[in-house]
């Protein structure tokens, strides 16, 4: 096991229940060996460590002595009626139950195949989970949160960057000294019980803790509540012979962390935390991260960058269910890994690897898109920066969007005429790359229209291209061919280091047509492919 993980697998266990096992359907029961696939998938690959997360949403998945749920209320509760009518939190919750009540310990089972495999074992906890905070009914709603209203922000007195006001005042306010007991209490129940080799705090679900006229005041209480999470650590691994890191699971800059009451680098000076996790949330956005800022910053804390099993929103259709996500291909996840490790990340981390294969149980999107399996192959060698240097490279500049609001911090959206740079890392460039291509996409139809891209000053030949730059994992989310335009990249044109990239909508006629960029791709090929793993 290593003890400074480059790669690093986070798994939340609602999709457990959230995911059919693969010989069967939802109907087919839980096993303790459908549970501990999700770890022997992925043991033996190129991952390190393995972050769980022991909760379903707020629900505790371990028998736990703060919150007697599986004892006290689980057995009374009544399925609600018709399985084909389940609201998603039902879904979740129901299919685990009986899980539980029958006798199954997934969070026990998770830990066990992790020692078996030889993965490091990290519990990474959501310290303010939103999911299903304005259904007050819900199941998976831990009884802290529902026993104690007042401890709510109930007013957060602004606009916070990502999230709708009423969810924001239905999260757990930090400044109440209750609430920080309670999740101390929660992290030490953990540490008794399980012989880790770490803990995470996903400061990421969600980054809002105390209201915003409480933001200066709160990064003192939060960086006193990070000391006692360092205590307790230094306490267990005192009595176990071990060092145990602190990792933070964090938003995209450091920036963004101070502004939400996280002093990243006061933490890191007083060496508190060891890793720090830096994500966009669900989304991968590989131009978003600012990596190097959190490097220029930490100077003892080894940094990570995240990536995610779905790279954009596709378009939302009637009756379909919840919203089409485009998912992350192998060649994206191995170009992000390779781009932020040369970008100064120590390593990279994965998020909702597994998403691809949850759709929905029961929803009728199901029937038309039915789940596929993750790109297991790209985990063979994320960490192998020899191997990531001369791949086949998938370069996306996208939107950053979380929950449905837009951060505006990459060069799309952009109306009409777009105008970036792209950093690219490859030393020998000619003579690993033998053909690149350039994709723009727009929100709306432009076939019409007359676009022009250039890179370094050189206007790109256009084509007529017919789908996509690489075998995509799923038809799920993909761009319409009316909103796509191709233009061949002579390799030659491309450098180490920054490269000017510019679209342009070139329409000079009265009224114009505008038209507005919104996913930018550079695939570049190798001239000798790498053989299939």
């Amino acid at each position: 096991m290593k003890t400074t993980p480059r790669v690093i697998y986070n798994f939340d266990p609602s999709f457990i229940s959230a995911v059919p096992p693969r010989d069967g359907g939802y109907a087919r029961p839980i096993t303790r060996e459908y549970v501990e696939s999700f770890v022997t998938e992925v043991a033996h690959r190129d991952v390190d460590a393995l972050f769980c997360c022991p909760s379903m949403l707020r629900r505790q998945l371990w028998l736990s002595k703060i919150d007697a749920h599986w004892e006290d209320e689980a057995p009374n509760l009544e399925e609600p009626p018709n399985p084909y009518n389940w609201e998603w939190d039902d879904k979740l919750y129901f299919r685990m139950r009986h899980y539980i009540l029958s006798g199954g310990k997934p969070i026990h089972e998770l830990y066990e195949a992790s020692r078996r495999e030889g993965l490091s074992f990290f519990f990474s906890y959501r310290m303010n989970d939103c999911h299903y905070l304005e259904k007050a009914s819900s199941p998976v709603l831990d009884k802290f949160w529902r026993d104690h209203p007042e401890f709510r922000i109930n007013d957060y007195g602004g606009v916070h960057p990502n999230m709708h006001p009423q969810l924001v005042n239905l999260l757990q306010n930090y400044m109440h000294p209750e609430v920080r007991q309670h999740y101390l209490q929660i992290l030490e129940e953990l540490l008794v019980n399980f012989d880790v080799d770490g803990l995470e705090l996903d400061l990421m679900r969600k980054p809002c803790f105390v209201p915003l006229p409480k933001v200066e005041e709160g990064r003192e209480v939060m960086t006193g509540f990070v000391r006692d999470v360092r205590s307790l650590l230094d306490r267990y691994g005192a009595e176990r012979g071990k060092d145990l890191p602190l990792c933070v699971r964090v938003p995209h800059t450091v920036q963004s962390c101070y502004d939400l009451a996280m002093d990243i680098v006061r933490w890191d000076v007083e060496e508190l935390v060891q890793m720090v996790n830096v994500s966009t949330s669900f989304l991968t956005n590989i131009f978003a991260l600012d990596i190097r800022g959190f490097r220029d910053e930490l100077k003892n804390a080894r940094v990570y960058g995240e990536m995610h099993g779905t790279i954009a929103y596709g378009k939302k259709y009637p009756n379909y269910g919840r919203r089409f996500l485009r998912q992350t291909t192998v060649q994206q996840y191995e170009t992000t890994a390779y781009y932020l490790m040369k970008r100064g990340a120590d390593g990279v981390s994965l998020f909702n690897f597994v998403s691809s294969r949850q759709h929905e149980f029961n929803d009728p999107r199901a029937l038309a898109y039915p789940g596929t399996e993750p790109p297991l192959k790209a985990l063979d060698h994320l960490g192998d920066r020899e191997y990531l240097e001369t791949c086949p490279k998938h370069y996306v500049i996208n939107r950053m969007i979380v929950d449905g609001r837009e951060y505006r911090v990459c060069a799309v959206p952009a109306q009409d005429d777009l105008v970036t740079e792209i950093e690219l890392f490859e030393e020998e460039l000619t003579k690993t790359y033998g053909d690149a291509v350039l994709r723009v996409e727009t929100e709306d139809p432009s076939r019409h229209l007359p676009i022009a891209s250039y890179i370094n000053g050189h206007k790109l030949e256009q084509f007529e291209g017919t789908g996509e730059l690489f075998p995509p994992l799923s038809i799920e989310g993909l761009a319409s061919l009316e909103s796509l335009r191709y233009f061949r990249v002579p390799v030659s044109v491309l450098r180490t280091g920054a490269n000017a990239l510019e679209v342009h909508n070139e329409q000079r006629t009265h009224p114009k047509d505008f038209t507005i960029f919104v996913y930018i791709e550079l695939a570049l090929y190798p001239r000798v492919r790498k053989a299939t793993q």
